[in-house]
């Protein structure tokens, strides 16, 4: 079900989880959210439960797993997702260190079809019935949409728990980022695993991988992860880019900026930005 590398002495697992377009890898055990059974606002944004299975009737509920998928707006323009199925555990860190304003808060609806939370100009839409499906619009056009079978967690045969997202890809939409990268300048049809690696500068292998890409639909990506980050864009289907992490939560950031440049500045409103070096004024 992996494939399997040694880098410095550890481990590597690059997640993939179907054998095509719908053979399931073997040794692989998915779990998708099948639809937004619950929405409730909160004072950040919105929380979701999304369970595996559609519920009909009392029965439905037996032996399912439960995703908790919470949006919030950290700042305008910037949509946060984190996704959990067994919570609880303890945070032995380490953590991004985050900012968030205190004075944004972001414009939520609810209604019998949609649970939206607005930030800025990013939006974040749950549509209400089964099938699942999530999307995320700038001043209401589609950038991308998290679907069917496109975010959920999976078990393994060797005893592993990783929790997966993918978001869709639009036609002749490329992918740029990830930090130092010395393969070819756009990702598609790349797997990228961010993990810094002393290893030279002619081979897949960086130095200074960052879990960060950027689209040219006008829009960015941040998996909030310091760990291990394995990221399929266009590889594993030709349509999204996927990203895994290893454990029971995933959390990732939407972040809307029309242009490169624009999306940068509030990515690094978001993770912090360099002090400016002052002048030394030397006799």
């Amino acid at each position: 079900a992996y494939r399997w590398r040694y880098r410095t002495g550890l481990r590597w697992r690059v997640m993939k989880i179907t054998d095509g377009m719908w053979l399931i890898r073997e040794g692989v055990d998915p779990h998708y959210a099948a639809e937004a059974y619950d929405v409730a606002a909160t004072p950040e944004g919105l929380t979701v439960y999304a369970p595996e299975r559609r519920v009909d009737h009392r029965g439905s509920v037996l032996n399912i797993a439960l995703l908790t998928v919470r949006l919030t707006a950290p700042l305008p323009g910037i949509i946060g997702v984190e996704v959990a199925h067994h919570a609880g555990s303890a945070d032995r860190g380490p953590r991004f260190g985050l900012a968030q304003d205190g004075s944004h808060r972001p414009e939520t609806a609810i209604t019998d079809e949609v649970a939206e939370v607005r930030s800025g100009s990013l939006t974040a839409r749950v549509r209400r019935t089964a099938p699942w499906h999530l999307e995320f619009l700038h001043n209401g056009q589609v950038l991308t949409t998290n679907g069917v079978k496109a975010l959920g967690f999976v078990n393994t045969a060797a005893g592993e728990h990783h929790m997966f997202a993918r978001l869709s890809l639009g036609v002749g939409e490329t992918v740029y980022g990830f930090g130092e990268r010395f393969t070819a300048f756009a990702k598609n049809g790349q797997v990228v695993d961010t993990w810094n690696a002393d290893a030279g500068t002619a081979s897949e292998q960086a130095y200074k991988s960052i879990p960060f890409y950027l689209s040219s639909r006008g829009y960015g990506v941040l998996v909030a992860d310091p760990g291990k980050v394995s990221f399929e864009v266009a590889s594993e289907t030709t349509s999204a880019t996927q990203f895994s992490v290893e454990g029971q939560t995933l959390r990732f950031y939407v972040v809307d900026g029309v242009t490169p440049a624009g999306i940068i500045e509030r990515y690094t409103a978001l993770t912090g930005r360099p002090a400016l070096p002052r002048r030394c004024r030397c006799p």
